[in-house]
């Protein structure tokens, strides 16, 4: 019965830290859909956190001259933003937070469904099933689609952009393979056969309820 207890407390203690995280992700996909609204209204530029990070290579002879005096030299990470006057450019800045914050936002209400179950004792609910899909769906198709908006926005900058002496580099992992074969596709497929093993054993207590 104390184990029992303790169990129940746990789900219930993991249940209310993801409704507290679904208020704070929530909160910021609102805040990503209002923010480049009231930019675009008064005509100003976005804000700065919604530019892409990147890093900053010196010069080959800077790197000569500084390696000669025995220094390590590690690239340097920075934020870029570039923001174009058109509006679909715009709009691709303003749609990555969005994707992000409202994924993570519906991610953490199924989780919270889940959780309910798992504490109720539903554990082979057909909802879990669906939950385990859900998610598995969002994990293979949101990162590659934001990654795709990052390849689109980093073809429009300018080419060989130097700032302060060094050139920008574009992050890394920008090609379409080796986004699309990712943690998140490990991750996703994972869930996707999880749910396959909350669809078995759904059935397995079917059987074992009719045979008892």
């Amino acid at each position: 019965m104390k184990i029992t207890s303790i169990k129940n407390l746990q789900v219930s203690g993991v249940y209310s830290i993801l409704s507290v995280l679904m208020g704070m992700t929530g909160l910021m996909a609102a805040l990503s859909i209002v923010v480049p609204a009231i930019t675009a209204i008064i005509g100003e530029t976005l804000p700065a956190w919604y530019g892409l990070p990147v890093s900053l290579e010196l010069p080959f002879s800077e790197v000569k001259r500084v390696a000669s005096e025995n220094y390590t030299i590690f690239p340097i990470r920075g934020e870029l933003t570039i923001f174009h006057s058109n509006a679909l450019n715009s709009f691709l800045y303003s749609l990555i937070p969005i994707l992000v914050f409202t994924s993570a936002t519906y991610a953490i209400y199924l989780l919270r469904k889940f959780f309910k179950n798992i504490y109720e004792g539903k554990f082979f609910a057909a909802e879990n099933k669906r939950v385990m899909y859900t998610l598995g769906t969002l994990c293979i198709i949101i990162p590659p689609a934001i990654k795709m908006i990052e390849k689109v926005i980093l073809m429009a900058l300018p080419k060989n952009l130097i700032v302060d002496g060094m050139k920008v580099l574009p992050p890394e992992g920008m090609g379409v393979i080796a986004n699309f074969f990712s943690e998140y596709l490990i991750l996703g497929l994972f869930l996707i056969i999880l749910a396959d093993v909350f669809s078995e054993g759904k059935k397995l207590k079917e059987e074992n309820d009719l045979t008892v």
